[in-house]
Formats: C-alpha cells, sequence, structure tokens
C-alpha cells in the first residue's frame, strides 16, 4: 500500500522531501513503534478526579477527567500521525473519527487495518470495539465540509496541516458559540442507544460513532475492507 502511494505521489510530481514523508521505512515504522510504547507508558487520565471542595451545603464537589466522545481529526499526509492520534484517542477513552491527506490515503487505511486486527489479537476487541476508530476513505473534499457540521455526533474536530485547512469554511467546528452541555441537552434524542453523557464515562464510544457513519455514505466511509484499491 504505501509503495503504491508513493508510486502515485511520484507521478504527480511530489517534491523528495515530501515523498520521504510519506515513506513508511523501517526506521519510521520503528519510530512509530517507540511512540506508541511511550503513549502505553503514560498514566491513565480517565477518572482522575481533582480540586476537591467542600459546599456550605456540606457536600464535596471536584473536578473528574472523563472522554470527550467522538474525536474528528483532519491531517496532513503523515502516516504517523494516523497511528499517533488513533492511540492517544483511544489512551484518553475516545473514538478517532480520521481524515488524512489523499497521497497517503492507502498507507492510512492499511495502518487502520493493523492497528484494528492488533486489538482483536490482545483481546480488546470487546472492549475497544471496530466503530471506535473510523478513517474517511474518499478523498473527496466534501466529506470534510460534512464532518464540521456534525455536531450532534462529534464532539471535537482537530485540524492538522496549513493555513488553508484552519481557514476553511465548509462548516462551523462543533461547540463553536454554544456551550457543549446544551447542545447535548438538545441533540441528545438524535443519537441511538445511550445517551452521551453516559457514554462519556466509558471507554467505549460506539454509538455516537455508528451516528456518524449514519450520517455520511456508508460506501466511503466503512469498516476498513481487506483489499483496497
Amino acid at each position: 500500500a504505501n509503495a503504491r502511494d508513493l508510486d502515485a505521489a511520484r507521478a504527480s510530481g511530489l517534491a523528495p522531501a515530501l515523498l520521504d514523508r510519506l515513506a513508511l521505512s523501517d526506521k519510521a515504522i520503528a519510530t512509530m513503534v517507540e511512540g506508541l510504547r511511550q503513549i502505553v507508558a503514560l498514566p491513565d487520565p480517565i477518572g482522575e478526579i481533582s480540586n476537591m471542595k467542600f459546599r456550605p451545603s456540606g457536600i464535596q464537589v471536584g473536578q473528574m477527567r472523563v472522554p470527550l466522545g467522538v474525536i474528528g481529526i483532519i491531517y496532513e499526509a503523515r502516516p504517523n500521525v494516523t497511528v499517533d492520534v488513533i492511540a492517544l484517542s483511544l489512551k484518553s477513552g475516545n473514538a478517532a473519527f480520521l481524515r488524512g491527506g489523499k497521497e497517503i490515503r492507502r498507507s492510512n487505511i492499511a495502518l487502520v487495518r493493523f492497528i484494528l486486527q492488533a486489538l482483536m489479537d490482545a483481546g480488546l476487541g470487546k472492549i475497544i470495539p471496530g466503530d471506535a476508530i473510523k478513517y474517511i476513505k474518499s478523498t473527496d473534499r466534501r466529506y470534510i465540509d460534512e464532518m464540521l457540521k456534525l455536531h450532534q455526533y462529534i464532539d471535537m474536530i482537530i485540524p492538522r496541516g496549513g493555513a488553508a485547512l484552519h481557514q476553511h469554511r465548509g462548516g462551523v467546528v462543533p461547540g463553536g458559540g454554544e456551550p457543549r452541555e446544551r447542545q447535548r441537552q438538545r441533540d441528545r434524542a438524535a443519537v441511538p442507544g445511550p445517551e452521551i453523557d453516559d457514554l462519556t464515562h466509558h471507554v467505549v464510544i460506539a454509538q455516537p460513532a455508528a451516528a456518524v457513519l449514519a450520517a455520511l455514505d456508508r460506501d466511503l466511509v466503512g469498516p476498513v475492507e481487506r483489499d483496497q484499491p
């Protein structure tokens, strides 16, 4: 998959420096593996309670770290980012909804497939279902517009890349100008299954991710097939 991406990039006239960034060499893979080990070694952020205080009524309140829910990440053609954001999302108990650069599409799809298989091989398939990681296979930019409009399903959008992406006006970043809790109260009925607020206290955020898939074209956003063109 990576070789085919590199061939297509060369044919399109991509600069040598950018080609190096796309290549999944042995060194690049070793660097990604080391990054994964570092993420695994990080303390679990979920459930940590801080700033406990007594209120005048006598009750004790504080802040507890919980997952955000579904995180949409739009990023440039860097295969290592695919691995990093999936690992960080799962470590923090969130679902990851990804759209990477078109130049590395085949490689990204293969990486997502390998990660899902690794989770199953490690016995984590029941804890972290496949719907917790989704990759938009299409390179059509209109799917970026659609992602930015799915306020009731995607809790946060993280755009990586150049100025053109950050200035994109195709949609509105979820939460823009409106408290997220108010959005959740308004949109809760639109999400099938358990309530969103209940889901944010669990590692598995499968229902909102499934709702995102229902809102987009399943032919282009769905399970990663084993054979990709």
